[in-house]
C-alpha cells in the first residue's frame, strides 16, 4: 500500500458528506487550486504543492518539535498563515518556546497576526464536543480569511495523543474528509499521532494521508501512499 517512490498525481474521490459540498464544488464540479510549490521545511519531504495532507507518527515531544518547528518556520517565511493546535505532550507555551528558538522574530509574526498556537479544546472541541462538519468548515473559513488578508495560504498542524475508543471512528472519518477536500484549497496540513496509542489504527489513519512520516533507526522516513 505504501511506497518510497515519488508521489504521483493525487486522484481525489468524490465528496461523500453533503454538508460541506457547497464549499468544495462550484456549479457542481470540483475546483482545483493553482499548484504552486511550497517549501515544507521537512527535509525528507522538501517542496510540495498546495493540498498536501501529511501524517506523522510520533513517540516523544522532541519528535513533534523536530518536524513541526521547521514546518512552521518555512510557512512563516513563505508568507503563509499558520495554525498550530496542540495537546499533550505539548502545551502552547512549549510550542511557542520551541518555535522562538528557530524563529527569532516570532513576536513580529504574532503581532501581524500571521500565526496562532492553540490548545486542542480551543479549536477541535470549542462547543464541548468534536463536530466534524464545524471543524472542516472552520479550516475552510480560515483559508479564505488568510487569502483575504494577503497571505499565500493556510498551513496547519495538530497532534492527537489518545482519544476515547468510541471517538476513533469519527476521527478516521474526519481525516478521510480532509483528504478528500484539501486538494481544492491553498492548504498544507500535518496530523501527528502518538504511535503507541494508535498501533491498531495505523492503517486506517495512514490511508487517509498522502505522506506518512515515521522514525526508523533514529531517522525520519517518508512513506508515500499508493493511489488506487
Amino acid at each position: 500500500m505504501y511506497e518510497r517512490t515519488v508521489l504521483g498525481e493525487a486522484k481525489y474521490p468524490p465528496i461523500v458528506k453533503a454538508g460541506i459540498s457547497e464549499r468544495v464544488f462550484e456549479s457542481g464540479r470540483a475546483v482545483k487550486v493553482e499548484q504552486k510549490i511550497r517549501k515544507t521545511g521537512i527535509d525528507v519531504i522538501g517542496y510540495m504543492p498546495w493540498g498536501m495532507h501529511i501524517c506523522q507518527f510520533y513517540r516523544t515531544k522532541k519528535d513533534l518539535v523536530d518536524i513541526l518547528v521547521p514546518y512552521f518556520k518555512a510557512g512563516l517565511e513563505g508568507n503563509e498563515y499558520c495554525m498550530w493546535v496542540v495537546t499533550e505532550p505539548l502545551e502552547v507555551e512549549d510550542a511557542r518556546s520551541a518555535l522562538k528558538k528557530k524563529v527569532k522574530n516570532l513576536d513580529d509574526y504574532v503581532e501581524k497576526k500571521q500565526i496562532e498556537i492553540l490548545e486542542r479544546s480551543q479549536w477541535y472541541t470549542k462547543s464541548g464536543k468534536f463536530e466534524l462538519d464545524k471543524v472542516l468548515l472552520g479550516w475552510l473559513d480560515k483559508e479564505k480569511e488568510a487569502l483575504g488578508n494577503g497571505f499565500e495560504g493556510l498551513r496547519v498542524a495538530g497532534n492527537v495523543f489518545q482519544p476515547e475508543r468510541d471517538k476513533r471512528k469519527g476521527l478516521v472519518e474526519y481525516e478521510a474528509m480532509v483528504d478528500h477536500i484539501i486538494g481544492r484549497y491553498r492548504m498544507l496540513a500535518v496530523c501527528s499521532y502518538f504511535f503507541d496509542n494508535f498501533k491498531k489504527d495505523v492503517v486506517d489513519v495512514a490511508d487517509h494521508h498522502q505522506f506518512i512520516l515515521i522514525k526508523r533507526d533514529g531517522k525520519w522516513t517518508r512513506l508515500n501512499r499508493g493511489y488506487r
